[in-house]
């Protein structure tokens, strides 16, 4: 059975008994959907298939501080550095604790430029120090959410399909607060979880991961 958004769509509508457009129209519940698997899907499991790379284009005459995309939900190592020239990339330091980086890397706009070193990654920016003195391209593992589902877009991945349907209904569910109902939906909703892992780590095994995510 291929999951489409109607799949998942039909199968919402029979766990939360809500089968009638009357009920809870076509859009609702895709808007349901698309809201659990972009923000709440990718935290409650590890998804190799979402992991890319994330890239910025970093200049000399600039304020050292870069917007991290809407889509991306997390950043981690490796954090690299390249000239562009072919030289070997360099890695860069990084941290979330900002009173430390700002105490190392004043924010002084005055302050001299020079090889990018240190990436701060605080709200929705990062912050390279010390600010570019030439052109260079910065990337890092980029968690990434997942497009919207529509008529036209599957999942990522066919075997998310049932747990993705699982856990709208819950949160469906709980919204209308029917909390024994889903009570009752949440060992399913784990099951479909595990399946998941399992078939991941299935074909993972044996399979050297470049890059280190």
């Amino acid at each position: 059975m291929a999951w489409t958004l109607t799949t998942i769509r039909s199968l919402v509508r029979t766990l939360t008994g809500e089968k009638s457009t009357s009920q809870w129209s076509n859009d609702d519940v895709d808007t349901a959907i698309n809201e659990f698997y972009q923000d709440t899907f990718p935290h409650e499991i590890a998804l190799p298939e979402l992991w890319d790379w994330a890239t910025w284009s970093v200049n000399t005459a600039e304020d050292g501080d870069y917007d991290i995309a809407e889509t991306t939900l997390k950043l981690r190592a490796p954090w690299t550095l390249d000239d562009g020239d072919g030289d070997a990339v360099a890695e860069l330091s990084w941290t979330y604790n900002r009173p430390a980086f700002f105490e190392t890397y004043p924010e002084d706009d005055s302050r001299d430029e020079g090889i990018p070193g240190a990436v701060l990654i605080y709200g929705p920016k990062i912050y390279i120090r010390p600010k570019a003195d030439a052109a260079y391209t910065i990337k890092a593992a980029a968690y990434e959410k997942p497009a919207l589902l529509t008529v036209s877009v599957n999942p990522v991945s066919d075997r998310w399909g049932p747990a993705i349907a699982y856990g709208t209904a819950i949160q469906r569910l709980n919204d209308r607060g029917d909390y024994e109902e889903t009570t009752g939906l949440a060992p399913l909703y784990q099951y479909h979880l595990n399946n998941v892992n399992r078939k991941t780590l299935a074909r993972l095994s044996g399979v050297r991961s470049v890059p280190r995510f």
